[in-house]
């Protein structure tokens, strides 16, 4: 085949194909061509030997990208013997596309690649198109196919001659060219229902969706963000920004298990934020922004910070599943509502006079108090581990909990023997269960079982009466504050009470179930490749949670904040009476947890999910929860803290001797 550049130089082309596209077919040159280094170029000729559709548009690429690298632009234009512009020269570059290698599974398992390589090549991708946005130019027509890679990982771009010259959110833009061709998954929602591109420019955003999907794609293997097994198209997803993948803590049910979810929890917090942002919010990432993220996973996977296996297996994943125990209020029409509300236990005698005795079902304990007159509350604490009941679906395995009852009820019935016979004698048994028995979905069937086990009927606390029990406890101890924010950290949520004194009667509360420290524990190791270095994947989590209160909006300033729960443990022997702690005194105890945990070997995710040690593991608890305390401080401008001696058990007792 025989065709001539603008001055009249033979060029002719081998019969062999080097490639072939949708619009033309790519030739090697013939070493009898007159054009000098003719082995490092290739030329595409357009099907059927069709005129050029826009030789204006070649010329223009030619000059704008004639200083550019790794990118193979237009070096002379192809004309037939009638002059007729029929196709271009190119550079000829070698290797794999990107398609064929990142995008299917069992090549890149065959071929020995980490996440290093990944992110090598990210970035590099991610120049060429800073290159081209900087000549005004969009690639529009994202394209793995139009994208080889190198032995050595250097990609380069071919097929650029359906690129936009032109882009709108330039000042100075000139309607110039289209890109009339696009790769349907890399359309973004704009264009979607667009039924011709002809006449269409892509803006930056179109684009930086389009580099969202390649990138999401790269990172895990081919998959795209909007694929789910069986349900729905990938555009009817995407319109719907149907993206299961979930960002931080966040956890989605239908998000595919497996290898994905693995993979996915295998890259930094800031990565899965960004393309969480892209696919559930439209809220797209620029490519030197991209850049930044990737370095630092890149500087992290070199320094042993995150691990480099593309496919985490099974038996190196903490665990498969979040815990699903959303907050639960309480439903006044349900069938088990009476249930739920039967505090009363008549067990020795009728009536409510002043001396009772109390039972609290906890997330790992039965404590038992005892008021008599005005002492203050003795009582026994039976550790139970009722946590460990609850699967990850919501319901409390009720054969686990009979179990637990049954070691712990030799104990209860002797407590409950003393305290039939002290003097005074206690009149009147209350037993009652917070926020675990509030969210479990079994939760009537629950209860049953406490029943048949101990003779004992539970009630469970409703959302407003954990809130003013709250409130008197704090109320009690900063009598003089008339703004108070109170924040109990307990196992399976969080539970918040505002308090000001011009609206007392009208109590807000917040009840959130992801930032429990039970829960951030699952959460931790769910969201954790084992390998991960655990100083890494604390500061994941502290991130995690700081973006997660972002959102809460009280609506008051200079408030006092109150702190309950976990947190009291700071208290260590000073049960008696309140502590003070600034927000950097809180943020060294953070710090030195997290130094205690490297020094106990604790270097891996992994460490610290073997570690069966029970004080431990209460330690990782608190270590984990106090970021909750020091993002709120910090969200609303709060300088210190004061920490109550107690939780809800004491704060509920108190509440209801002041209020039956």
């Amino acid at each position: 085949m025989l065709f001539y550049t603008k001055d009249r130089k033979k060029i002719i082309l081998s019969h062999d194909e080097f490639g072939k596209g949708g619009e033309g077919t790519v030739y090697a040159l013939e070493r009898r061509s007159e054009y000098e280094g003719s082995a490092n170029y290739v030329a595409k000729i357009y099907d059927c030997g069709k005129v050029a559709y826009d030789e204006r548009k070649l010329e223009w690429l030619r000059g704008i990208l004639s200083e550019s690298k790794c990118i193979a632009y237009p070096r002379e234009l192809l004309y037939d013997d009638k002059g007729n512009c029929v196709g271009f020269l190119m550079p000829k570059y070698t290797g794999d596309t990107l398609y064929m290698t990142v995008f299917i599974p069992k090549v890149v398992k065959e071929s020995g690649w980490t996440r290093l390589e990944l992110a090598l090549l990210s970035i590099r991708i991610l120049e060429r198109f800073i290159s081209l946005h900087e000549n005004g130019i969009l690639m529009a027509d994202v394209n793995p196919n139009n994208i080889v890679v190198s032995k050595d990982f250097v990609p380069y771009l071919i097929d650029v001659d359906s690129y936009q010259v032109g882009i709108p959110e330039h000042p100075l833009f000139v309607p110039t060219c289209t890109c009339p061709v696009c790769t349907r998954e890399f359309l973004s929602p704009r264009l979607v229902n667009s039924p011709d591109l002809s006449n269409c420019y892509r803006t930056m955003e179109d684009e930086y969706y389009a580099i969202a999907v390649l990138l999401f794609k790269i990172f895990l293997v081919g998959k795209n963000p909007y694929a789910r097994n069986g349900v729905g198209s990938l555009e009817a997803n995407m319109m719907n920004m149907d993206f299961v993948f979930p960002e931080g803590y966040d956890d989605a049910t239908n998000m595919p298990r497996g290898p994905w979810q693995r993979i996915w929890y295998n890259l930094p917090g800031d990565m899965r934020a960004a393309f969480y942002k892209a696919f559930k919010k439209r809220e797209y990432t620029s490519p030197k922004e991209w850049i930044k993220i990737i370095e630092a996973y890149r500087d992290g996977i070199k320094d042993g910070s995150y691990p480099r296996v593309i496919f985490p297996s099974d038996n190196v994943k903490t665990l498969k599943k979040f815990l699903e125990l959303p907050p639960r209020g309480l439903d006044e029409n349900a069938s088990d509502y009476s249930g739920l509300r039967n505090f009363d236990n008549d067990v020795w005698t009728e009536g409510k006079e002043s001396d009772c005795a109390f039972i609290e079902f906890g997330t790992n304990t039965l404590r038992g108090f005892e008021q008599r007159g005005d002492a203050l509350p003795g009582r026994i604490v039976i550790k139970t581990s009722h946590f460990e009941c609850v699967k990850h679906d919501g319901e409390m395995d009720l054969e686990k909990l009979s179990e637990k009852l049954d070691s712990s009820c030799e104990s209860l019935t002797q407590w409950r023997t003393f305290i039939k016979g002290i003097k005074p004698k206690v009149k009147h048994l209350h037993a009652f269960g917070g926020a675990l028995l509030r969210n479990l979905k079994n939760r009537s069937n629950v209860i049953e079982v406490i029943k048949e086990k101990t003779g004992i009927s539970f009630g469970v606390l409703s959302p407003e009466e954990e809130a003013r029990a709250l409130i008197e406890s704090g109320r009690k101890y900063k009598s003089n504050s008339t703004n108070m924010l109170i924040v109990d950290v307990n196992g399976v949520s969080m539970f918040m009470t505002h308090y000001a004194k011009a609206e007392s009667e009208n109590v807000k509360y917040w009840e959130i179930g992801n930032y429990g420290s039970k829960v951030l524990c699952n959460r931790l190791f769910a969201a954790s490749h084992v390998d991960t270095m655990t100083r890494t994947k604390f500061e994941e989590h502290d991130k995690s949670i700081a973006d997660g209160l972002f959102n809460i909006c009280i609506g008051h300033s200079n408030m006092t904040l109150v702190g309950m729960g976990i947190i009291c443990e700071l208290i260590q022997n000073l049960r008696k009476r309140p502590l003070n702690k600034t927000l950097e005194e809180l943020k060294n105890e953070r710090e030195k947890l997290t130094d205690l945990f490297i020094s106990s070997r604790k270097h891996m995710v992994a460490d610290l999910k073997n570690d069966h040690d029970e004080a431990m593991m209460r330690k990782l608890e608190l270590r984990l929860s106090l970021s909750v305390y020091i993002s709120l401080m910090e969200k609303f401008g709060m300088a210190s803290m004061t920490i109550l001696p107690f939780g809800l058990g004491e704060s509920y007792i108190n509440y209801y001797l002041n209020n039956k």
